[in-house]
Protein backbone atom coordinates (compact mmCIF):
# COMPACT_ATOMS: atom_id res chain seq x y z
CA UNK A 1 0.00 0.00 0.00
CA UNK A 2 1.62 3.51 -0.86
CA UNK A 3 -0.02 5.40 1.66
CA UNK A 4 2.59 3.14 3.92
CA UNK A 5 5.89 4.29 1.78
CA UNK A 6 7.32 7.57 2.20
CA UNK A 7 6.93 9.84 -0.66
CA UNK A 8 8.41 13.15 -1.62
CA UNK A 9 5.79 15.25 -2.83
CA UNK A 10 5.64 16.10 -7.00
CA UNK A 11 2.85 18.65 -6.43
CA UNK A 12 4.73 21.83 -5.23
CA UNK A 13 3.74 21.51 -2.20
CA UNK A 14 5.66 23.97 0.39
CA UNK A 15 6.97 23.65 3.46
CA UNK A 16 5.30 24.17 6.39
CA UNK A 17 6.00 25.80 9.69
CA UNK A 18 4.78 26.00 13.39
CA UNK A 19 5.69 27.30 16.30
CA UNK A 20 6.42 23.54 17.70
CA UNK A 21 8.22 22.07 14.32
CA UNK A 22 9.29 22.44 10.50
CA UNK A 23 7.18 19.64 7.90
CA UNK A 24 8.99 19.24 4.96
CA UNK A 25 6.99 18.81 1.57
CA UNK A 26 6.62 14.50 2.03
CA UNK A 27 5.72 12.48 3.55
CA UNK A 28 2.88 9.10 4.04
CA UNK A 29 0.18 10.41 1.54
CA UNK A 30 -3.61 9.01 1.31
CA UNK A 31 -5.21 10.55 -1.17
CA UNK A 32 -9.29 9.62 -0.81
CA UNK A 33 -10.68 9.31 -3.80
CA UNK A 34 -13.90 8.71 -3.14
CA UNK A 35 -17.11 11.21 -3.98
CA UNK A 36 -19.60 10.04 -1.16
CA UNK A 37 -19.52 10.81 2.36
CA UNK A 38 -19.88 6.72 2.47
CA UNK A 39 -16.40 6.15 0.29
CA UNK A 40 -14.86 8.67 2.05
CA UNK A 41 -16.04 7.36 5.63
CA UNK A 42 -14.95 3.67 3.91
CA UNK A 43 -11.23 4.70 3.23
CA UNK A 44 -10.85 6.59 6.22
CA UNK A 45 -12.18 3.02 8.19
CA UNK A 46 -9.66 1.55 6.76
CA UNK A 47 -6.76 3.25 7.06
CA UNK A 48 -8.06 2.88 11.34
CA UNK A 49 -8.00 -0.81 10.77
CA UNK A 50 -4.51 -1.02 9.63
CA UNK A 51 -3.64 1.50 11.93
CA UNK A 52 -1.82 4.18 9.69
CA UNK A 53 -1.79 6.44 12.53
CA UNK A 54 0.22 5.53 15.57
CA UNK A 55 2.31 6.92 18.84
CA UNK A 56 4.85 7.66 16.40
CA UNK A 57 2.76 10.10 14.08
CA UNK A 58 3.60 13.74 14.78
CA UNK A 59 1.56 15.61 12.81
CA UNK A 60 -1.43 14.70 9.95
CA UNK A 61 -2.73 16.90 7.46
CA UNK A 62 -5.68 17.24 5.59
CA UNK A 63 -5.50 19.44 2.80
CA UNK A 64 -8.69 19.81 0.06
CA UNK A 65 -9.78 23.15 -2.42
CA UNK A 66 -12.80 23.84 -3.03
CA UNK A 67 -14.28 26.18 -5.88
CA UNK A 68 -17.00 28.62 -6.11
CA UNK A 69 -18.25 29.51 -9.94
CA UNK A 70 -20.34 32.56 -8.99
CA UNK A 71 -17.95 34.29 -7.15
CA UNK A 72 -15.15 32.67 -9.24
CA UNK A 73 -13.16 32.12 -5.63
CA UNK A 74 -10.48 29.55 -5.31
CA UNK A 75 -10.35 28.35 -1.25
CA UNK A 76 -7.26 26.24 0.05
CA UNK A 77 -8.39 24.29 3.14
CA UNK A 78 -5.84 22.86 5.32
CA UNK A 79 -6.39 21.21 8.57
CA UNK A 80 -3.20 20.32 10.76
CA UNK A 81 -3.33 17.92 13.74
CA UNK A 82 -0.10 18.49 15.35
CA UNK A 83 1.04 15.90 18.21
CA UNK A 84 3.74 17.42 20.68
CA UNK A 85 6.59 14.83 21.59
CA UNK A 86 6.52 15.59 25.19
CA UNK A 87 3.47 16.59 26.59
CA UNK A 88 1.24 14.43 24.02
CA UNK A 89 -1.05 17.59 23.66
CA UNK A 90 -2.59 17.58 20.36
CA UNK A 91 -3.26 20.86 19.07
CA UNK A 92 -5.07 21.94 15.87
CA UNK A 93 -4.59 24.30 13.25
CA UNK A 94 -7.34 25.23 10.51
CA UNK A 95 -6.37 27.56 7.67
CA UNK A 96 -8.54 28.45 5.19
CA UNK A 97 -7.64 30.74 2.42
CA UNK A 98 -9.23 31.82 -0.11
CA UNK A 99 -8.09 33.61 -3.85
CA UNK A 100 -9.06 34.26 -7.42
CA UNK A 101 -6.70 32.90 -10.19
CA UNK A 102 -9.40 32.78 -12.96
CA UNK A 103 -8.73 36.52 -14.03
CA UNK A 104 -11.14 37.06 -17.01
CA UNK A 105 -9.64 40.50 -19.05
CA UNK A 106 -11.33 42.83 -20.81
CA UNK A 107 -9.91 45.42 -23.32
CA UNK A 108 -9.71 48.14 -20.96
CA UNK A 109 -8.09 45.91 -18.42
CA UNK A 110 -5.38 44.88 -20.59
CA UNK A 111 -5.18 48.85 -21.37
CA UNK A 112 -4.70 49.71 -17.50
CA UNK A 113 -1.68 46.77 -17.13
CA UNK A 114 0.20 48.71 -20.75
CA UNK A 115 -0.10 51.97 -18.82
CA UNK A 116 1.02 50.75 -15.84
CA UNK A 117 4.17 49.10 -16.92
CA UNK A 118 4.87 52.13 -19.57
CA UNK A 119 4.90 54.35 -16.31
CA UNK A 120 7.24 52.32 -14.31
CA UNK A 121 9.45 52.02 -17.41
CA UNK A 122 9.56 55.69 -16.98
CA UNK A 123 9.68 55.70 -13.45
CA UNK A 124 13.07 53.86 -13.83
CA UNK A 125 14.31 55.93 -16.81
CA UNK A 126 13.85 58.76 -14.53
CA UNK A 127 15.77 57.21 -11.28
CA UNK A 128 18.12 56.04 -13.21
CA UNK A 129 18.50 59.40 -14.94
CA UNK A 130 19.50 61.14 -11.08
CA UNK A 131 21.78 58.66 -10.18
CA UNK A 132 24.09 59.90 -13.15
CA UNK A 133 23.22 63.90 -12.46
CA UNK A 134 23.38 64.01 -8.49
CA UNK A 135 25.46 60.61 -7.93
CA UNK A 136 26.54 60.17 -4.14
CA UNK A 137 23.93 62.79 -3.35
CA UNK A 138 21.26 60.68 -4.59
CA UNK A 139 22.58 57.97 -2.07
CA UNK A 140 21.48 60.54 0.96
CA UNK A 141 18.13 61.35 -0.52
CA UNK A 142 15.53 59.60 1.93
CA UNK A 143 12.52 59.64 -1.12
CA UNK A 144 15.38 57.67 -3.74
CA UNK A 145 14.73 54.46 -1.47
CA UNK A 146 11.13 54.82 -1.42
CA UNK A 147 11.09 54.97 -5.20
CA UNK A 148 13.06 52.10 -5.71
CA UNK A 149 10.81 50.33 -3.47
CA UNK A 150 7.92 50.86 -5.91
CA UNK A 151 9.86 49.94 -8.59
CA UNK A 152 11.29 46.82 -7.40
CA UNK A 153 7.99 45.23 -5.83
CA UNK A 154 6.04 46.26 -8.86
CA UNK A 155 8.50 44.41 -11.40
CA UNK A 156 8.39 41.04 -8.55
CA UNK A 157 4.66 41.57 -8.42
CA UNK A 158 4.60 41.47 -12.53
CA UNK A 159 6.68 38.24 -13.00
CA UNK A 160 4.45 36.69 -9.83
CA UNK A 161 1.24 37.34 -11.79
CA UNK A 162 2.90 35.84 -14.99
CA UNK A 163 4.40 32.92 -13.07
CA UNK A 164 0.68 32.69 -11.52
CA UNK A 165 -1.45 32.75 -14.97
CA UNK A 166 1.00 30.04 -16.17
CA UNK A 167 1.15 27.62 -13.56
CA UNK A 168 -3.03 28.14 -13.68
CA UNK A 169 -2.64 27.22 -17.28
CA UNK A 170 -0.72 24.07 -16.83
CA UNK A 171 -4.00 22.98 -14.26
CA UNK A 172 -6.01 23.52 -16.91
CA UNK A 173 -4.38 21.72 -19.75
CA UNK A 174 -4.01 18.97 -16.60
CA UNK A 175 -8.21 19.14 -16.24
CA UNK A 176 -8.21 18.46 -19.93
CA UNK A 177 -6.34 15.79 -20.34
CA UNK A 178 -9.12 13.85 -18.36
CA UNK A 179 -6.39 12.89 -15.67
CA UNK A 180 -7.86 12.43 -12.25
CA UNK A 181 -5.17 13.92 -9.84
CA UNK A 182 -6.41 15.75 -6.47
CA UNK A 183 -5.21 19.31 -7.24
CA UNK A 184 -2.96 21.37 -4.95
CA UNK A 185 -3.64 24.86 -4.98
CA UNK A 186 -1.07 25.28 -1.79
CA UNK A 187 1.59 26.73 -4.89
CA UNK A 188 -1.40 29.07 -6.10
CA UNK A 189 -2.77 30.15 -2.68
CA UNK A 190 1.15 30.86 -1.57
CA UNK A 191 1.47 33.16 -5.23
CA UNK A 192 -1.49 35.09 -4.58
CA UNK A 193 -0.84 35.84 -0.85
CA UNK A 194 3.12 37.25 -2.41
CA UNK A 195 1.65 39.07 -5.24
CA UNK A 196 -0.81 40.76 -2.62
CA UNK A 197 1.68 41.39 -0.18
CA UNK A 198 3.69 43.48 -3.00
CA UNK A 199 0.72 45.43 -4.00
CA UNK A 200 0.36 46.52 -0.51
CA UNK A 201 4.14 47.43 -0.52
CA UNK A 202 3.42 49.15 -3.37
CA UNK A 203 0.55 51.49 -2.41
CA UNK A 204 2.27 52.18 1.06
CA UNK A 205 5.50 53.76 -0.67
CA UNK A 206 2.63 55.34 -2.86
CA UNK A 207 1.04 56.64 -0.14
CA UNK A 208 4.29 58.04 1.68
CA UNK A 209 4.89 60.38 -2.15
CA UNK A 210 1.30 61.82 -1.50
Amino acid sequence: MNQFKYTSADDKTLIYSTSYATYMSGGYIHEIKGQSSDAILSELKQLRDYHWIDRYTRAIFLTFGLYNANANLFVHCSLLLEQLPKTLELIVRPSFQPFKLVQLYSGTDLIYCLIYVILILYYMYTEIKLIFEIRKAYIKQFWSYINWGIIVCSWFGIVIHILRQAEFKKMGQSMKSGEKKALNLQYFSYLDSVLTYLLAFCCFFGTLKM
